[in-house]
């Protein structure tokens, strides 16, 4: 089975730096697992990717070292069982705003006797055709879990959240985060700040890797000296975008000056 090496790097004290994938597009998450990420987050919740499009991109990603991880849409168990089936290395569940939302995670991302998951014959258990022992021998072992904090009544319980048991990341959304706060286009703001502190601070103490998205290399460094140690780095249709504008300004550019030297008379 292919292990996971953003949970072993967590586990190391490493820093680990990963993309989003909202596009359900499996050559475009290829051309993003061989560029060296740690993981990769599927996005169920807001990309434009269903169960089927989350296995196809697996398989894309499959040759490459990169950990993959789902974003799910919610934290329903048999939701959780079709989208662990594909054989992701990890999940992220959002909007985990108390102990039992965080009970409930760790519930259905595990097998038993630490959770409740369902043993099925999809690709993860290699179709019981020749791993299916294997994997179900390391597959808790190997499995991120991780709960996405991003609502107010979240930070007013982080520390009963942090106690659960089988939490492997907790990870921060400041957007939403902020709105919950009453700051929807400020998670900037001071409070939020202070809130996200706090999450950090409790997680730590119960020696639980934290991540968040960062918007570039400052505002990385400065997340790495209050601890942070898991972040999201990117997204596919930024990254596409970002590129795009990028090729354009620099032919736009070019074009206007070799026009302004003069064109050769024919």
């Amino acid at each position: 089975m292919k292990r996971n090496i953003a949970k072993q790097k967590l586990k190391a004290g490493e820093l680990v730096f990963g993309g989003w994938i909202t596009l359900p597009c499996p050559a475009a998450a290829e051309v993003m697992a061989l560029a060296g990420f740690d993981f990769l987050v599927i996005d169920t919740e807001h990309g434009a990717i269903n169960v089927e499009s989350v296995q196809a991109i697996l398989q894309a990603m499959g040759g490459t070292d990169v950990a993959p991880i789902v974003r799910l849409a919610g934290s329903q168990r048999m939701f959780a069982n079709k989208i662990l089936d594909t054989g992701p290395l990890g999940i992220i569940v959002p909007m985990v705003s108390s102990r039992e939302d965080a009970e409930a995670t760790v519930s259905a991302a595990l097998y038993p006797p630490e959770g409740t998951r369902g043993i099925g014959l999809g690709r993860a258990e290699g179709y019981e055709l020749d791993r299916r022992e294997e994997y179900l021998k390391v597959a808790n072992e190997e499995m991120l879990v991780a709960v996405q904090v991003e609502h107010r009544d979240g930070i007013a319980c982080i520390e009963e959240i942090v106690a659960v048991p089988g939490i492997d990341l907790v990870f921060l959304g400041p957007a939403d985060l902020a709105g919950s706060m009453g700051y929807r286009t400020q998670p900037g703001h001071p409070d939020v700040a202070k809130a996200i502190d706090r999450v950090a601070q409790a997680a730590r103490r119960a020696k639980i890797p934290v991540g968040i998205p960062v918007s570039g290399p400052e505002d990385l460094a400065r997340r790495v000296t209050q601890g942070f140690q898991f972040f999201h780095i990117g997204v596919d249709t930024v990254y596409l975008g970002g590129a795009c504008r990028r090729g354009l300004r620099e032919a736009q550019e070019a074009g206007a000056a070799a026009l302004a030297a003069g064109v050769q008379a024919p």
